[in-house]
């Protein structure tokens, strides 16, 4: 065998090594397996414990004050003393001043119950404010782990399969072209004049 015929059978090996290399490379299983294998990613459902105690603190936080159980239960206290002091009176056959005393004493409890009433709600505000920023906290958690780090995952991946891709394109013509060169060096080389 001549030389030239040994550079062409080369050269063919080199171009049809490069077509192997650009057209079989199992690239598309690898692609598959790892995109599989990105959209199995673990996803994080938050506190569940933090969600109920949000939705707790909100409602706590929405009651009115006159609608709040201390209130309630102060108002029923004052009635009762009202009820008491007025079943006295009676008994004791009491003047006016004393009627008079029992509904300012009334009007102090009621008072009382609704500042009391008022301060719980504040300070039930001032919870929700604190479970709200946990939860925001959580919420942001929840979005990074479940939407962001899958998006930039995949995004990098996808990066990479394209590097791989173009690297794996440009070797198999980089084949093509020295099998070609090749097989044309030995052509020219080859023929007698």
């Amino acid at each position: 065998m001549s030389f030239a015929t040994v550079a062409v059978v080369g050269g063919a090996a080199s171009l049809a090594s490069g077509l192997g290399q650009v057209l079989f490379s199992g690239k598309k299983k690898k692609e598959k397996a790892l995109e599989a294998h990105a959209a199995n990613a673990p996803k994080w459902g938050g506190s569940g414990a933090l969600d109920q105690y949000y939705q707790q603190s909100l409602q706590q936080a929405n009651t009115g004050a006159q609608q709040s159980s201390l209130y309630k239960q102060q108002m029923n206290q004052a009635n009762r003393m009202m009820g008491a002091g007025v079943a006295g009176l009676n008994s004791r056959q009491g003047g006016q001043g004393d009627v008079a005393r029992l509904v300012q004493t009334g009007a102090d409890l009621s008072g009382k119950a609704i500042a009391g009433a008022e301060q719980q709600k504040e300070r039930r505000f001032g919870q929700l404010g604190q479970v709200t920023q946990a939860k925001a906290a959580q919420d942001y958690q929840k979005f990074n782990i479940n939407q962001q780090k899958p998006w930039e995952t995949k995004y990098n991946l996808l990066a990479a399969k394209a590097a791989k891709a173009a690297e794996q394109q440009q070797a198999g013509f980089a084949n093509i072209a020295g099998g070609a060169q090749a097989a044309m060096t030995a052509g020219i080389g080859g023929m007698k004049p």
